[in-house]
């Protein structure tokens, strides 16, 4: 258990990423990470309870607002400072939503230690609220969607589209397994000249205990004694940290040694890396993405996992990509709603609606049109998204094959998931609630001539 003074360090860290999240639209973890860095703190233990109240807090911010709302009324919780707000939030979700008990009392005395005695007097009666408010009571009388959205801590409209899409049962379920943080998938890389066995050997003199997944080289964390970043596994590169359902949509391309792929969207480079170790570092790689800052990231996951063929190249994807001539493999995983990931990046329930899935499906098309046309007589292209909705995924995939009958949907090289909708059985949907790791969706386009 931390001190009470690394609990105040931690909640230090938590308000400022939680600041962060809302004025920047960063993740949760990234926020954290920049705070840390900035305010110098690199104690495990108080970076493993910031990160638990960040990722929570924001995991079930709709119904910690409407808490706070319901005591705050008429005035809302989006009116107060930035730091009030997120202690606000801390401390509620400290208080209703925890599996840990907490005093009322203590925590208010964090705040003071953290914010002042000065700024928290400001909100003393809401925080007596907040105390003596039973949630049920503000569930009571709601609409069964609004109710089961804050039940589960989705937005309404998440609700209705996962429902209408999987029925009651399978919708519910899905909603279900949002409310916990997935397993933590790690992936042996071999591109470092130590074969699978000695790396598994070396992770356990490390104390990190794995459980052996259904897919080569991919195995699930049970526990560690220190954070994977830190082990000098991950430092030599004989490790990633790598959805399973990520290493999946590789293994279903079965990429082949001496091929031309072309990735786009590539940064921060998971997948790049994971077709650079099954082609043996043998062929060429190209990687397109068009943020700088992840382009950077990219650069030094490379380096640190031995990746020789891939060559990044800044340029927007939505455009003719500067790409010479076709390739054997085309990859695109463009970017998405993140509803298949909910659990995992919880911050991203709360930035996107119908609208935004609308929108990026036009991006998507865009990207996939373009790339569509770099994949060679018998080559692969292969379509996927961390999303769940049908608008981002087999509506896009159809309207290729509609317009581009030169390719044809082929099933995948390793089988997994459930059939695809739309009439698209070929393609492959994965779900947290069956698979035990992200939503995603894969196609594989093979064209014909």
């Amino acid at each position: 258990m931390p001190t009470t003074a690394q609990v105040a360090r931690a909640w230090r860290l938590a308000i400022e990423a939680l600041v962060e999240v809302e004025k920047r639209g960063f993740s949760g973890r990234l926020a954290l990470a920049q705070a840390s860095s900035r305010l110098g703190e690199r104690s495990v233990v108080v970076l493993r309870h910031s990160l638990r109240l960040v990722e929570e807090t924001l995991r079930r911010r709709n119904a910690i607002d409407r808490l706070i709302n319901y005591v705050l009324r008429p005035r809302s919780v989006r009116m107060l400072p930035a730091r009030i707000k997120a202690f606000l939030r801390i401390y509620t979700y400290e208080l209703k939503f925890s599996e840990e008990e907490r005093e009322p009392a203590w925590l208010a005395k964090i705040g003071r230690r953290v914010l002042g005695w000065r700024e928290v007097a400001r909100v003393e009666e809401v925080l007596g609220g907040v105390a003596n408010t039973d949630f049920e009571e503000i569930l009571s009388g709601l609409e069964r969607e609004e109710r089961i959205a804050l039940e589960t801590f989705h937005p309404t409209w998440f609700v209705r589209y996962v429902l209408k899409l999987l029925g009651d049962e399978q919708g519910l379920k899905l909603l279900r397994a949002n409310e916990k943080p997935p397993p933590t998938y790690v992936r042996i890389n071999t591109l470092r000249g130590i074969d699978e066995g000695r790396v598994l050997t070396l992770l356990s003199d490390e104390g990190v205990k794995l459980e052996e997944e259904n897919f080569s080289f991919v195995y699930k964390l049970v526990s560690s004694k220190r954070p994977l970043v830190r082990t000098k596994s991950y430092r030599e590169g004989l490790i990633h940290l790598q959805d399973k359902a990520s290493c999946f949509t590789v293994l279903a391309m079965s990429p082949q040694r001496g091929g031309y792929v072309l990735d786009v969207c590539a940064a921060p480079g998971s997948k790049t890396s994971f077709i650079a170790q099954l082609m043996g570092n043998e062929g060429k790689i190209v990687s397109i993405d068009l943020s700088k800052r992840r382009i950077g990231v990219f650069v030094r996951e490379m380096a640190r996992l031995g990746v020789e063929i891939a060559h990044p190249v800044l340029a927007n994807a939505r455009k003719p990509l500067p790409v010479a001539r076709q390739a054997d493999l085309v990859v695109v995983d463009p970017p998405c709603s993140s509803t298949g990931a909910f659990h995992k990046m919880p911050s991203a329930k709360w930035r996107i609606d119908e609208r935004g899935v609308r929108y990026l499906s036009r991006i998507q098309w865009e990207i996939l049109s373009q790339a569509s046309q770099l994949v060679k007589p018998g080559g692969l292209l292969a379509y996927s998204t961390c999303s769940i909705t049908v608008e981002e995924n087999e509506e896009v995939v159809k309207k290729l094959l509609e317009e581009s009958p030169c390719f044809e949907l082929e099933p995948p090289a390793v089988d997994w998931g459930e059939p695809g909708l739309l009439g698209l059985e070929d393609a492959r949907r994965l779900y947290p609630h069956l698979h035990e790791c992200n939503g995603f969706f894969l196609a594989l386009l093979r064209r014909t001539r």
